[in-house]
């Protein structure tokens, strides 16, 4: 991915992982512009090695709660520059 507008526009974008609601508010507080979920941090905070042990409901609760995180840190902002999922 490059960003567009920086000092350059062959500029890659940071992409920190998370996997939680905690950890997506620290991504978008650090002001990152985009984050990633990652499938071996859910199951490894669950207590699971990344061998697709969590059920469809797990993977689907820890994407809501990153975007609960991602949408909490873009309104303490106070700006529309939401980071991407």
């Amino acid at each position: 991915l490059l960003e567009e507008g920086g000092p350059s526009d062959d500029m890659p974008i940071l992409l920190p992982c998370c996997y939680d609601g905690l950890t997506a508010r620290l991504v978008a507080r650090a002001g990152f512009n985009a984050t990633f979920m990652t499938g071996f941090g859910v199951a490894g905070v669950k207590g699971y090695p990344d061998t697709q042990l969590l059920s469809y409901a797990e993977v689907q609760a820890a994407a809501q709660a990153v975007s609960e995180g991602l949408s909490s840190a873009a309104l303490e902002k106070d700006n529309n520059n939401a980071p991407a999922v």
